[in-house]
């Protein structure tokens, strides 16, 4: 019989931190601590939002986690000031500016995306 009543108490534990998990911002609204900047893209922050620049060659560049994710949810606000090309890459791998894995495409109105 106690063995029976442990156990739902036991879910019902283990299911608490499940049901309260609390979000965690991964930019802290100030600077680029804990994130890396891979090319030439001109990357900082102002008015508690991150700016990209195009860099001086005007080539590809990115801004990633300095740690890895495993589980999580990605939530975002994105505005998009100029037409070009642009997205959140998630599970991916970068190597120099050779990047690999998800993206999720961003692009101004009626440009072709994919």
């Amino acid at each position: 019989m106690k063995k029976l009543t442990l156990l739902p108490i036991i879910l019902l534990l283990c299911l608490q931190g499940v049901m309260f998990a609390q979000s965690k911002s991964i930019f802290n609204g100030k600077n680029l601590k804990g994130w890396t900047i891979y090319g030439t893209e001109l990357w900082y922050v102002e008015d508690g939002l991150l700016i990209c620049e195009s860099g001086p060659d005007e080539e590809y560049g990115y801004l990633g986690t300095e740690k890895q994710y495993k589980d999580f949810e990605l939530t975002l606000e994105f505005k998009q000031g100029a037409d070009g090309n642009s997205g959140v890459f998630f599970r991916s791998s970068i190597d120099g500016t050779k990047i690999t894995g998800w993206q999720a495409e961003v692009a101004p109105p009626g440009s072709k995306t994919g």
